[in-house]
């Protein structure tokens, strides 16, 4: 049922998921941490992490930091009550500067680690 590579991998993810989302819910600002989320994100892909701390910092940790889903909820709050303008303003702010500082986050980890 459970080999000891699968509790190892549930552990690696536990130990970057556990402190991602305390930091998420502390910080309590959805484009603030999507945007701390994407940059380390990017860092971590151009370091070149080995599998098992890409598990338990890319997956855990960005996974559980950032909020796809709480985005979402929020679109769908403004979708409803008609506001298109900040609906727009929401889409193009969020995935913009993700984008941006996960392409600054993949140069750094590049340069630094990779």
């Amino acid at each position: 049922m459970f080999t000891s590579n699968k509790l190892n991998t549930y552990a690696l993810l536990s130990l970057g998921a556990i402190p991602g989302a305390l930091i998420r819910w502390h910080l309590n600002n959805d484009l603030l941490v999507n945007v701390i989320g994407a940059a380390l994100l990017g860092f971590f892909f151009g370091a070149k992490l080995s599998k098992k701390y890409y598990i338990m910092m890319g997956i855990g940790f960005c996974g559980s930091m950032t909020t796809f889903s709480t985005l979402m909820g929020d679109l769908l709050f403004l979708a409803i009550k008609n506001n298109f303008l900040g609906l727009f303003w929401v889409i193009i702010s969020h995935t913009s500067l993700a984008l941006i500082f996960a392409f600054l986050g993949f140069y750094l980890g590049k340069k630094l680690v990779g």
